[in-house]
């Protein structure tokens, strides 16, 4: 018959759960707040895209806020092109 053995765990083993628990509620609560402040940050703006890029938050979740942040917040700024006004001759 089958017995039930009980393994006891280390200190260790515990405190290592622990900090692994922590760290997995304390990224999906950052991943919730950055989800809530694209959402935010998107209402308050300006865009002409704002009914695809609700559609995309709403519906994507994490993955949306960060497409929307790399796009939108975080587009590469533009170099200003440099005007040489030397005549050749």
């Amino acid at each position: 018959m089958y017995k039930n053995y009980y393994i006891p765990s280390s200190p260790l083993d515990s405190f290592l759960k622990f900090i692994i628990t922590l760290a997995i509620i304390l990224f999906i609560i950052w991943a919730i707040a950055f989800w809530i402040k694209m959402i935010v940050h998107l209402m308050n703006s300006k865009s002409e895209d704002k009914v695809a890029w609700v559609l995309i938050l709403l519906s994507t979740n994490i993955i949306g806020a960060l497409i929307y942040y790399g796009v939108v917040i975080n587009k590469p700024q533009e170099k200003p092109k440099i005007q040489n006004n030397k005549k050749s001759s």
